[in-house]
């Protein structure tokens, strides 16, 4: 790792998980857990060697995330260091460095005719980056320094630069012989340790645009730590209070932290359209103040696509998002592989409530892979959709809807707004699917592979965390 990112050898200090917790002694077993959250925030990189068997090397092949690596991505002890060290990495404003090492079956970076031929090939030793390249905080950095450029040189602007990919699907991949790729570096502009690799990237892309995959730390129900195999069942408490301790503090910075970046885009875009209209922006104010606001047309996106958001968070959004200028422009957004369900305080109902008050451009919500919304929790969700005057598509993939949710959704009144509904993989069953699609003739329905059993529908939920 030193040799290949070019990390100077002096600043290196290693800690090796090998003792790992007292198990006998009680109040040495605590303080070792402790201690996991004290070594994560002093850690700018984490290694993970991986077993030399066949399962292991298939699985570190096509792995994505450090939950799909074979033993250590099963273990809920191993997924909490991993989970403290990602959230607190980001929260920390940190690039989130988690690799992976061992062997794969094909090398990612040969040709298509190599890839063909991959079954003559003897695996190879690979390190492998297990997380997403980019982070909100690298875009707005990014974007505020990009600010300061075109302010110096007025004419550069954002549809000049080259567009790069700054999505979780882009995985750094280094085979042992590689001589070409991206360096780590140890010092930024802001003090904090950063690859040397440069996020250009067009405002769309900043934004969210149509890219479905997450940015920074993400987590599905299943990759949580909670969700790990543990040797001792009592675990599972200690495990729950440290994930959900975390969690809280995770959510409510990747709320701020989302609402910072959009915001800056919505400053941005409406820059862009003054110009278009040939207002100087010294006189922007003078305008507003002396003819009636122009609604602006920039459109934007809002996502906390896999950030462990609860329906008891859904307040914490709702008060961030009530101070932000750009409510009347939010199209669309992504609370999809979250853990938003029902609850006996409201909360769901509550929070869309305020969408359908606040939000009168919100033209798609996506909700699918929350597995705990279920039946009830789309009880909760018809009166919003009945009420809605601006919704277009509404996505429920895989989340748990029985014959009773799709019963809510067939009798519900369904407004003309809604174009797409989908409730693919979920328990519905077909009766209510027929009486949905012969009322409503103008919303199409997407309902595919929906005769599950709750079994097939645990693991077409991994399938899916794993592959989308």
């Amino acid at each position: 790792m030193i040799d290949v990112e070019g990390i100077d050898r002096p600043s290196i200090v290693i800690w090796c998980d090998y003792a790992s917790i007292d198990q006998d002694d009680p109040e040495l077993q605590k303080r070792g857990i402790e201690s996991l959250v004290s070594y994560a925030a002093r850690s700018d990189l984490v290694l993970t060697p991986v077993q030399d068997e066949q399962e292991a090397i298939e699985a570190f092949t096509t792995a994505k995330h450090p939950a799909d690596l074979v033993n250590y991505g099963e273990r809920a002890w191993c997924r909490l260091e991993t989970y403290i060290f990602m959230c607190l990495s980001e929260m920390l404003m940190r690039p989130i460095h988690y690799y992976g090492f061992g062997k794969v079956i094909t090398p990612p970076n040969l040709s298509i005719f190599s890839c063909c031929m991959s079954q003559n090939l003897a695996p190879q030793w690979c390190l492998k980056r297990l997380t997403s390249d980019t982070t909100d905080v690298d875009l707005i950095e990014q974007y505020s320094q990009s600010a300061q450029v075109n302010a110096q040189d007025p004419g550069s602007g954002h549809g000049e630069q080259t567009k790069e990919t700054t999505s979780n699907s882009t995985i750094d991949v280094i085979v042992s012989n590689a001589s070409n790729h991206d360096k780590v570096g140890m010092t930024s502009k802001s003090g904090r340790w950063v690859s040397s690799k440069t996020f250009t990237t067009n405002t769309s892309e900043m934004n969210g645009g149509d890219k479905s995959a997450a940015r920074g730390v993400s987590y599905t129900e299943s990759q949580l730590p909670s969700s790990g195999k543990l040797t001792v069942k009592k675990d599972l408490a200690v495990i729950q209070e440290m994930e959900q301790k975390l969690s809280a503090a995770y959510v409510l910075f990747a709320i701020m932290s989302q609402c910072t970046l959009v915001r800056i885009i919505a400053a941005e875009e409406t820059q862009e359209e003054m110009k278009q209209d040939n207002v100087p922006a010294e006189d922007s104010w003078r305008s507003k103040k002396s003819e009636p606001a122009k609604e602006s047309q920039t459109r934007l996106a809002f996502t906390l696509r896999g950030k462990q958001v609860r329906a008891r968070d859904l307040i914490k959004l709702s008060g961030n998002l009530k101070r932000m200028p750009f409510l009347p422009q939010l199209a669309v957004l992504d609370l999809s592989r979250n853990l938003i369900g029902p609850t006996n305080h409201g909360d769901l109902e509550d929070f869309l409530q305020f969408a359908n008050s606040m939000l009168p451009q919100l033209h798609t919500l996506k909700l699918s892979e929350n597995p705990t919304m279920g039946s009830q929790g789309i009880g909760e969700l018809v009166d919003y959709i009945e009420d809605s005057t601006s919704l277009r598509n509404l996505e429920l993939r895989l989340c748990d809807i029985g014959g009773e949710g799709m019963k809510k959704l067939a009798n519900m009144k369904t407004p003309s707004t809604l174009e797409v509904l989908d409730v693919s993989f979920n328990r519905i069953g077909i009766k209510y699917v027929l009486k949905f699609i012969k009322d409503n003739r103008a919303c199409q329905l997407l309902y595919n592979s929906n005769k599950m059993t709750p079994a097939e529908f645990q693991q077409a939920r991994v399938s899916e965390s794993v592959s989308l």
